[in-house]
């Protein structure tokens, strides 16, 4: 697949209206495709994980059955399940010189497992037949999907890439992905719905979290490292992997962080309605009440937040409306975890390795590696602990129009994609 535009399908003639099998086949190709880029997606957020280059989006269902990049994978974010001694036929010359063997299974489970031990929902994994014996990979690549959302969530891993209309496929490499498909008696999962099922699928209480947030906040105020260090291993922040021997340069960064976050606030103009900044609010002003609608989770509000004309936003979908708040919430949280920097290695940092000599507090305290604790012990997704932190320390961000846009573009693909599934 090259990175260009998919290539309109030919539309009839003016006048001329397609028939009931040409729709459907018309149906059945955009289904080809949109997994065809879900592969793809899948394809490089492996490569970025493991740097190593796979085979194409073609070619990745077989190259997953025999579980060595899936164990690999495991191996990345739960290198204690997966060590990778334990991975068989790691180099795959096995594979490569007889083929599937019955010991490949042992590689998905130890996949599966890593999968358990940081507590993605049972939901999503698939069955070891639907790999080695390709009963079901679209249910692999769905789950693959889901583990990205949800390791990047905890910050242990990049977020998958949205390349749907930014690949292209040739009408062959679709219509054998269609006939495959069509072979299997397999309906495509509904990729879109992945971050809803997470949000169902684990809970949080986000008072306890929030209180936990403002007790870590008070003692850094106060400037005792004991304190501060007590507030942070309180279990309802659930934060893992402090370090005793790093708690001054926890309360520096936090200190540094707070003290940041007041200025930015002091910085920050808000529009008072019927106030002297209302009528000339512009574009900043209307940012501002577009990120007041995500911060209330408030879908309503963001609607008639986005729907000024100063922003200029086209293609808005009324039908839309809740995967908008989703979309751009992620977007958000997205663009807090890159702003944050350093800072945010406090908070589950995808990082690790020793202090260095040299290196300052900011970028070393990467090092212990400290993350947010798995859902499976109550962490959520819908105003976590994550977004609290971020929020506490001022490093939540306001989206410009462009990345609303694209957001809006985004959720109203992922609508459509959807509906075609149903």
């Amino acid at each position: 697949a090259a990175a260009a535009g998919l290539t309109p399908c030919p539309r009839p003639h003016q006048g001329e209206r397609l028939t009931a099998e040409e729709m459907d086949e018309k149906r059945r190709q955009n289904i080809a495709y949109q997994y065809l880029c879900h592969l793809e997606e899948a394809k490089r957020w492996l490569e970025a994980c493991l740097s190593e280059e796979l085979p194409p989006p073609v070619e990745l269902e077989e190259t997953l059955r025999n579980g060595v990049v899936l164990a690999k994978l495991g191996h990345c974010f739960a290198p204690t399940v997966v060590p990778l001694k334990k991975i068989y036929d790691r180099e795959q010359t096995r594979y490569k010189a007889a083929g599937l063997h019955f010991r490949h299974t042992d590689n998905i489970n130890y996949w599966r497992d890593a999968m358990s031990h940081v507590g993605l929902p049972s939901i999503f994994h698939p069955e070891t037949t639907d790999i080695y014996d390709k009963k079901n990979m679209p249910r692999v690549v769905y789950c693959i999907h889901a583990l990205s959302l949800y390791l990047f969530k905890l910050g242990l891993a990049p977020q998958i890439q949205d390349l749907y209309g930014k690949v292209d496929f040739t009408e062959e490499e679709i219509n054998n992905m269609k006939r495959e498909l069509e072979k299997y008696g397999l309906q495509l999962p509904a990729f879109s719905k992945i971050g809803g099922i997470l949000a169902n699928e684990l809970s949080v209480d986000e008072a306890a979290v929030h209180a936990a947030v403002l007790a870590i906040n008070r003692a850094v105020e106060q400037g005792v490292v004991a304190q501060t260090m007590g507030a942070l291993r309180n279990p309802s922040a659930m934060l893992l992997g402090l370090r005793q021997e790093l708690a001054g340069a926890y309360q520096e960064v936090l200190h540094r962080a707070k003290l940041e976050k007041g200025s930015n606030v002091r910085n920050r103009v808000r529009r008072v309605p019927g106030g002297p900044g209302g009528a000339a609010r512009g574009v900043h002003g209307a940012l501002e009440e577009v990120d007041d609608a995500l911060e209330q989770q408030d879908v309503l509000a963001l609607y008639r937040a986005l729907q000024d004309p100063v922003l200029a936003l086209r293609c808005l979908q009324r039908d839309n409306l809740q995967r908008y708040l989703e979309q751009l919430s992620m977007d958000r949280e997205q663009k807090a975890l890159v702003g944050a920097g350093g800072a945010w290695g406090v908070f589950g940092c995808w990082c690790g390795g020793p202090l260095k000599q040299g290196v300052t507090v900011d970028q070393h305290l990467c090092a212990p590696s400290l993350s947010v604790a798995a859902p499976s012990a109550q962490a959520g997704f819908g105003g976590t602990q994550k977004h609290f932190l971020l929020q506490e320390l001022g490093y939540v961000d306001l989206l410009e129009q462009e990345e609303l846009e694209a957001g809006i573009l985004t959720a109203n693909r992922k609508g459509e994609e959807e509906r075609a599934s149903e």
